[in-house]
């Protein structure tokens, strides 16, 4: 077993694109070629794909592209999954506009939130509803309350054979499984919307290196009055929590020779953590410059990750998943893009709202907040792991046992009694139970692995 990849998976940071659970196994890096050579023992060697050459019409404008990157077949029966923010609405709206003739469906997860009101902040189904009468597609929503995370992640531990964290895997599996009834060829999302695009909290941050400080004040306190959060908050996210504060702990662990502090979860013991962690060379640190720490977060391993996990439910049911944000001319144009407008009046992501005029319904173009899924998730499970967590840690694999910190673990299993108006304060906590349910079956059901 690859135990720095366990370590990776309890701080929720990919430190590969290519690890895997199984030591000696390695994935095949995104935009590459696995290949064999039979001459040499079967040797195989994986290569990057060339990336085709970069936009020979530079004038083209970002719309045009964007247009261009939805790749829309006629011939196809089609869908959107409509998640009620402006990057799925856009993908819907401007299929309408250009492909006036053709008729596709909609599809979205809604909570019952008018029969439980804690359920009320993961509802998008008030924007789900705009953006559906404003294109009049044939729209299928599903009730979200009803599904059990437990059930649901054993089925895609079989699938994807490892431990994963994606606790909204269901959203796309019940979607995909009615796509497929209703004999859906392709499926878009908006997936990648958000890095492909930018919010443009590192253009603030520039602001502020550069000591273009009134700027710098200007915007914080247009996108403080915009959100309805405090100027504090946001330096806090934007200065320590996305770069200072890893900066730091690199240094910390330059100096100490020791582990990074912000990668050991306490939740693992610490003479595994200290055994078999990365040290300080493991991590890459994000630019301070606002368009290189864009092409940073575009490069990271995550996207990787969610394409990899969620290609398996589409592939399921024989349906193709397009996400226009993930097109290489789109993505290339977003990164020329001057940190600026990318962030601009107290707007996040401004240059896409500005291209959105008259395409998207006002209020979800200019809106600035959005449900939070994660906290009907905590509910459910919650709820459906409440008959087991009695005698958890016992039945739990003797590994596990070996290196998780059981203390903390019992502190932990205290937040499932936290109610449910309450349950967004234990995040962290009851997500770090999930995973730990996942790794105990995926580990009681592979009887070969070493450890």
């Amino acid at each position: 077993m690859n135990k720095e990849k366990i370590i990776e998976y309890f701080s929720l940071y990919n430190f590969s694109k290519n690890s895997t659970f199984y030591k000696g196994i390695n994935r095949v890096e995104a935009n590459s070629i696995l290949s064999f050579d039979i001459n040499k023992s079967m040797k195989m060697s994986a290569r990057k794909v060339k990336t085709k050459d970069q936009l020979k019409d530079i004038n083209m404008h970002f719309i045009d592209i964007f247009k261009r990157s939805i790749n829309f077949n006629k011939s196809k029966k089609t869908g959107v999954i409509l998640s009620g923010g402006i990057d799925s609405a856009s993908i819907a709206c401007l299929i309408r506009d250009n492909y006036k003739e053709s008729q596709f469906s909609t599809y979205s997860i809604d909570y019952d939130s008018d029969n439980y009101l804690y359920f009320k902040k993961s509802s998008e189904k008030k924007y789900q509803d705009i953006i559906k009468n404003e294109i009049q597609s044939t729209h299928n929503q599903f009730d979200g309350s009803e599904f059990n995370p437990i059930e649901e992640s054993e089925l895609f531990l079989e699938e994807y054979g490892q431990p994963f964290y994606f606790p909204n895997s269901y959203i796309f599996n019940w979607i995909c499984q009615k796509a497929k009834k209703d004999k859906v060829k392709v499926l878009y999302s908006g997936i990648g919307g958000d890095t492909t695009v930018s919010w443009g909290y590192e253009s603030i941050r520039e602001r502020f290196f550069k000591l273009k400080l009134f700027d710098f004040y200007k915007e914080l306190k247009l996108l403080s009055k915009n959100k309805k959060v405090s100027r504090k908050t946001i330096i806090k996210r934007i200065l320590f929590d996305d770069l200072l504060d890893i900066y730091l702990a690199k240094i910390k662990s330059l100096i100490s020779g020791k582990p990074i502090p912000m990668l050991q979860p306490p939740i693992l013991k610490k003479e595994f953590l200290y055994s078999n962690s990365k040290k300080y060379k493991s991590l890459a640190m994000p630019p301070l410059t606002a368009q290189n720490y864009h092409k940073y977060v575009v490069n990271a391993p995550d996207h990787q990750n969610i394409n990899e996990l969620i290609f398996p439910i589409f592939n399921n049911n024989n349906i193709e998943h397009i996400s226009p944000f993930y097109d290489e001319d789109l993505i290339n144009t977003c990164l020329k893009v001057s940190p600026y407008l990318k962030l601009k009046n107290g707007y996040e992501r401004y240059y896409f709202r500005e291209n959105m005029k008259g395409i998207v319904p006002e209020e979800i173009r200019l809106r600035q907040e959005k449900a939070d899924i994660g906290i009907a998730f905590l509910i459910n499970f919650k709820n459906n792991f409440s008959s087991e967590s009695k005698d958890f840690i016992n039945n739990m694999h003797h590994f596990l046992k070996e290196i998780i910190n059981l203390e903390i673990l019992e502190q932990y299993m205290a937040a499932l009694k936290t109610r449910d108006e309450d349950i967004y304060k234990k995040s962290n906590e009851i997500s770090i139970i999930y995973m730990i349910n996942i790794f105990d079956t995926w580990m009681k059901g592979d009887k070969e692995i070493e450890y």
